[in-house]
């Protein structure tokens, strides 16, 4: 049990490293799903984001992402097959904070 608390603090301590951590929780909680999203082969759209995440309300999810939008964690980028949508993608800032935190949280678990 105590292992699980040990990689925990790693990650936040990953985190806090990257940059990731100057930011508050539904900021780290949206990058992560815009993330999952990516990993899976799709850039979530904003109401997509806004349905799934459980993090408030269409506006209070909507400033966040424009708050990580406005520090560079996140680009919206037009949807191809609808040009009046917006698809939100992790921008290279994220990328290479979670590359730096994935290679910190491997180091941990060799151990």
């Amino acid at each position: 049990m105590s292992k699980i608390f040990h990689l925990l603090r790693a990650l936040r301590l990953a985190e806090k490293e990257a940059g990731i951590g100057e930011l508050d929780l539904r900021g780290r909680e949206l990058l992560r799903l815009i993330g999952e999203e990516e990993a899976q082969g799709t850039a979530p759209m904003v109401t997509g984001l806004v349905s799934q995440s459980g993090l408030g309300t269409a506006p209070t999810v909507f400033n966040a992402l424009k708050d990580l939008e406005s520090k560079g964690w996140i680009e919206r980028v037009v949807d191809e097959q609808d040009g009046r949508a917006r698809r939100i993608m992790l921008s290279q800032r994220a990328r290479t904070a979670f590359a730096r935190v994935a290679r910190k949280l491997g180091a941990e678990l060799r151990k």
